[in-house]
């Protein structure tokens, strides 16, 4: 009895001062610590209030760095206040009977461990209070946190850090949602203190980790999180080359990537090279009807994108190198050749292009290019796509077969702009143009000029097989002499002579041969001038 005499008179004088513990000399922070009764973070505590006047309470303030461990003891209270020198400790709590000092009642931690006490300021320390017969509730200094990445990228792994001082294990299950919702949660990851993020796929996943300690035979669990974590998408440009030549290169790099919330590359690549070809930068379709492709263009998904070429003639090549390149440079390609000046070439007897299919080409200056000898200046073959624009080609007196000549199913020739056919004899058919089959469409540009012998058509001849379609142009007969072609056999075939196909009218678009073509009547053979302006014959 004398003991618990001298333990009450230790009492009566705690409760005496406005704070029990001794203030430090250094420079220091307050402190008020609060046990919590909320039963749902540990198991059922604090006792009645009965009991807490039976109670001693030992606060152990252990430093996180420098400094020094203080435990601070109070009886009879749950609520205390006092000081230690600022910094940040990790802070528990052992509960003993007063009757008995050797029973621990009662164990507890700070719930926002480590507390920063800073200097002048007044810090409160709520405790999480459990029964010492459980497991300790893990203690946790490191939260998952909210995270950024990308698809693809190897992402900083999520991590919780927790401690126990009752010797127990410590466990680990992470979890996963697409929400931040109650439910709809998934079981992922391992048992460990940190969770490696999967950025296969992009989107945003909240993940949050229980943190299980076992001791005494019991298990004590808190969560930690949830954290979002966001998985930005990545786009790729692939840069092709569009060409098949021997001795090209790829664009370097030939792929880049765009990731969110990027909306652009940072820079073209270094271009591909093609010899004799100009690169003339990048489009969205291999053939440059898309849209043109530059460094500020907006990505929003993967895309590819292709190379266009030009040959620049007499610059970059001949008339018959440009050709040999084209011919050896694969199916499904399509080119521009600009005439940078006037110049003379050879003719030829077979397709210009050689056999590659699929081949659209547009030939475009205003420049001359003239025949010698004898031969056609351009022959589009099978599946083969020509436009003249603004170019004029020339013949001679002295040739013996078409200008220009069609030969082929889908063999294509479009005139349009300034382009002229002129000057030109064959001894048979088609001065001018020859359609032995495939289409030839006008939007523009004069024939004039032109002979043919024996079966006519000095201005154009159109076989079986051949199809004529004029939205604009100008093909001359013999009533504008000086300009008129003409045909040296017998009937009137001086301008047209129509076997197969020939009508006037519009495309949908107007000079878009690829558009719905809408005829506005046929034309017959015939002698006279052929004018027509947006599919009307005019004077």
């Amino acid at each position: 009895m004398k003991n618990k005499k001298c333990l009450l008179l230790m009492l009566v004088a705690l409760a005496a001062c406005s704070s029990p513990f001794t203030p430090d000399e250094k420079e220091t922070g307050e402190f008020t610590i609060s046990i919590n009764a909320n039963t749902s973070r540990a198991v059922a505590y604090p006792p009645s209030t009965a009991d807490i006047a039976a109670l001693k309470f030992v606060f152990h303030f252990t430093p996180q760095g420098s400094g020094t461990a203080k435990d601070f003891t109070v009886e009879k209270s749950s609520t205390t206040k006092g000081k230690v020198d600022a910094g940040h400790y990790k802070v528990t709590m052992d509960v003993y009977d007063l009757e008995d000092t050797t029973i621990l009642y009662a164990r507890g931690v700070a719930d926002n461990n480590p507390v920063e006490i800073k200097a002048g300021v007044t810090t409160t320390i709520n405790i999480d209070a459990y029964n010492a017969a459980n497991a300790e509730p893990p203690v946790i200094s490191v939260q998952p946190q909210d995270a950024t990445t990308h698809v693809g990228a190897t992402a900083t792994p999520l991590t919780v850090a927790a401690t126990v001082t009752d010797g127990g294990t410590l466990s680990y299950q992470w979890h996963s949602n697409t929400t931040a919702s109650a439910t709809g949660w998934s079981n992922v990851g391992t048992n460990s203190p940190s969770f490696t993020l999967p950025t296969a796929t992009a989107g945003t996943t909240y993940y949050y980790v229980e943190v299980t300690n076992t001791s005494t035979g019991s298990a004590t669990k808190i969560t930690c999180g949830p954290a979002a974590v966001v998985v930005n998408p990545v786009y790729t440009v692939t840069f092709n080359k569009n060409n098949t030549t021997t001795g090209s290169t790829d664009a370097s790099p030939a792929t880049k990537s765009v990731i969110y919330p990027a909306t652009h590359i940072d820079a073209l690549p270094t271009p591909s090279t093609r010899t004799p070809f100009t690169f003339e930068g990048w489009n969205t379709q291999a053939d440059g009807k898309g849209t043109v492709f530059t460094a500020s263009t907006p990505v929003t998904a993967n895309i590819t994108v292709y190379a266009q070429w030009a040959l620049y003639v007499p610059r970059d090549a001949t008339w018959a190198d440009a050709c040999t390149a084209i011919s050896g440079g694969g199916n499904n390609q399509s080119y521009t050749i600009n005439i940078t000046g006037d110049f003379d070439t050879a003719g030829v007897t077979a397709a210009t292009f050689g056999n590659v299919t699929g081949l659209n080409v547009t030939i475009t200056g205003d420049y001359t290019i003239s025949l010698t000898g004898t031969g056609s200046l351009l022959r589009p073959g099978v599946n083969q796509t020509v436009v003249i624009r603004d170019t004029d080609f020339v013949g001679n007196s002295g040739n013996n077969t078409a200008l220009i000549y069609l030969n082929g199913p889908n063999a294509n020739l479009t005139m349009e702009g300034n382009s002229s056919v002129s000057g030109n004899t064959s001894y048979s058919q088609g001065g001018g143009v020859f359609m032995n089959s495939g289409t030839f469409n006008m939007t523009g540009g004069t024939i004039s000029g032109n002979t043919a012998g024996n079966y006519g058509g000095g201005g154009v001849h159109i076989s079986s097989s051949g199809i004529f379609q004029i939205e604009k142009g100008t093909i001359y007969g013999t009533d504008n002499p000086g300009l008129a072609n003409t045909a040296t056999g017998s009937g009137t075939r001086a301008t047209l002579n129509n076997n197969g196909t020939a009508q006037l009218g519009t495309f949908s678009v107007p000079g878009d041969p690829t558009s719905t073509w809408t005829s506005n009547g046929d034309l017959v053979t015939r002698n006279e001038t052929i004018n027509v302006v947006d599919g009307v014959e005019v004077p």
